[in-house]
C-alpha cells in the first residue's frame, strides 16, 4: 500500500504541474490588454513598416518586413517567412513596431503603430482543475440525481450495502476492534480517492480540455473520463506512456482487489451450498462475469447503466434495509454494543442516534426524492434499447442467484429434518 499511495502521489505531482497550451496567440498592447485574438494563426503584414521580435529577456529573434503567418508548433510560435519557417522558440514574445502593420486573425485584423507589443500563447493550467474541483456549485444540492450520485459512491467505495463487506467481514475476530479500524479504513480510502485520484483525473481534463469541456466529459460518465479522455491526455504530454502506465497500473490494482472482495461472496456460498471445490467455483463465477463482460466490451452505455442500478441505487436501497434489521429488528443496543466491542477507541453516543434515526430517514427521503424527480421531472428522459438489455441482464442474474439460494435452502431443510 504505501508504494502505491507513492505511486499516486508522484503521479498526481506531475499532473499538477501541466501547462497545455490553449490554441490561441494573444496579440496585447504594452499595458497587457488584449487587442486580437487568433485561433491557432495570425497574419503580420507590415505596410511600410517593421516588426522587430525580441525574447521577454531582450535577445533580437528575428526582424520582419514582408508579411509574415505566425502560427503554433508544440506549443511554441512559429513565423512562416517567404516560404521559410523560423522556429521562435517561446510562448511570448515582444513586437517592437516601427511604422504602420496591419495583423489579421481570422474575421478581423488589428492597425499597429510605433511601440510595443506582445504576442502569447496562453495556457490552461491542472491548478484550473483544483478551482474547478473545490469550488463547488450550491445550487446543484437541489438535484436528487446528485445526492444520489454521492452516496452511491460513498457506499460503493467503501463496500457498504452488498457482498464486499461480507468478505472483509468475515476476518474479524469476535473482540476485534472495529471503530479505529472502520474510521482508519474510511479515511484513507476518501483521501487516496477524492484528495489523490480527483487531484489526478479533473485537473488533466481541465488542463488538457477547457473546463467547459471537462463538464461534458464528466457528463458522459467517469469510465469515459478514466479510460478514453485520460489517455488523450498521457499521450499528449511528455513522459506521457510512462504516467499513463501508471494511471492504468493503479486502476487494475484497483479493480481487481476490488473484484476479489465482490466476488468471493458467490464462491463461498457454491462452496459451502452446494459442496463444489474452489477451482469449479471460481470456474462458475469467472464464467458469469464473461458473460456479462462481453456486453460490457462491445454496447458502449452497458456498463453506465449495471453502475448506476447495481452499483449505486440499489446498493443504496440494501443499505437502507440493512440500517433497519441492524438498529430496529436486531435491537439498536445490541447493535451498539456489537461496533463497540473490543473497539480502540470509543465511538460517541452521538452516533447512535444519527445511525438509529437520521441515516435510515435520510435514505429514504433520498430514494424517494429521487424517484419523484424520475418518474415526474426531467430526469426521465428516453430509455434505449442498450439500457433494457443491461437492466435485463441484471434481472435475469438476480432470478438464476434466487433460485440458487431457493435450492440451497430447500437442501438445507432437507438435511436438517
Amino acid at each position: 500500500m504505501p508504494t502505491l499511495f507513492l505511486i499516486a502521489v508522484v503521479l498526481m505531482v506531475r499532473v499538477l504541474t501541466l501547462e497545455i497550451p490553449t490554441g490561441q496567440i494573444l496579440l496585447k498592447k504594452a499595458d497587457e490588454s488584449v487587442l486580437l485574438v487568433g485561433k491557432g494563426g495570425l497574419e503580420l503584414k507590415p505596410e511600410g513598416g517593421k516588426v522587430v521580435l525580441t525574447s521577454v529577456g531582450g535577445e533580437k529573434l528575428l526582424e520582419v518586413e514582408k508579411p509574415a503567418a505566425i502560427s503554433i508548433e508544440r506549443g511554441k510560435l512559429v513565423l512562416n517567412l517567404s516560404g521559410k519557417k523560423f522556429e521562435v522558440s517561446y510562448d511570448r514574445v515582444l513586437l517592437s513596431v516601427e511604422g504602420p502593420v496591419r495583423v489579421c486573425a481570422e474575421n478581423a485584423c488589428a492597425e499597429l503603430r510605433r511601440g510595443q507589443y506582445a504576442l502569447s500563447i496562453p495556457k490552461r493550467s491542472a491548478v484550473q482543475g483544483l478551482d474547478f474541483l473545490w469550488n463547488p456549485d450550491w445550487n446543484r444540492l437541489k438535484d436528487p440525481n446528485v445526492w444520489i450520485a454521492a452516496v452511491g459512491q460513498i457506499f460503493f467505495t467503501l463496500s457498504l450495502g452488498f457482498g464486499a463487506i461480507i468478505t472483509y467481514a468475515s476476518y474479524v475476530r469476535r473482540n476485534q476492534d472495529i471503530a479505529l479500524s472502520g474510521l482508519a479504513a474510511a479515511s484513507l480510502n476518501e483521501t487516496a480517492e477524492v484528495i489523490l485520484g480527483a487531484s489526478i483525473a479533473i485537473p488533466a481534463a481541465v488542463a488538457f480540455f477547457g473546463t467547459a469541456n471537462a463538464i461534458l466529459i464528466a457528463q458522459q460518465g467517469a469510465f469515459n473520463l478514466g479510460f478514453v479522455s485520460l489517455p488523450a491526455v498521457f499521450s499528449n504530454m511528455e513522459a506521457g506512456q510512462f504516467f499513463g502506465f501508471l494511471w492504468f497500473f493503479l486502476l487494475f490494482i484497483a479493480g481487481a482487489t476490488s473484484s476479489v472482495a465482490i466476488l468471493q461472496p458467490m464462491i463461498a456460498f457454491l462452496e459451502d451450498e452446494f459442496g463444489f471445490t474452489r477451482k469449479a467455483a471460481v470456474t462458475l463465477t469467472a464464467l458469469i462475469v464473461f458473460i456479462g463482460a462481453q456486453a460490457v466490451i462491445f454496447l458502449a452505455g452497458f456498463l453506465d447503466e449495471m453502475d448506476f442500478w447495481a452499483g449505486t441505487f440499489f446498493v443504496i436501497v440494501l443499505g437502507l434495509f440493512e440500517v433497519i434489521l441492524f438498529y430496529w429488528i436486531y435491537d439498536a443496543k445490541k447493535a451498539w454494543e456489537e461496533i463497540n466491542r473490543g473497539g480502540l477507541i470509543t465511538v460517541p453516543k452521538l452516533y447512535f442516534y444519527v445511525v438509529r434515526y437520521v441515516t435510515p430517514v435520510f435514505l429514504l427521503v433520498l430514494l424517494i426524492g429521487f424517484v419523484i424527480n424520475h418518474i415526474f421531472g426531467a430526469a426521465g428522459g428516453e430509455t434505449t434499447l442498450v439500457q433494457w438489455l443491461a437492466r435485463f441482464y441484471m434481472l435475469a442474474l438476480y432470478v438464476f442467484l434466487a433460485i440458487l439460494v431457493f435450492i440451497a435452502d430447500r437442501r438445507s431443510a432437507v438435511k436438517a429434518s
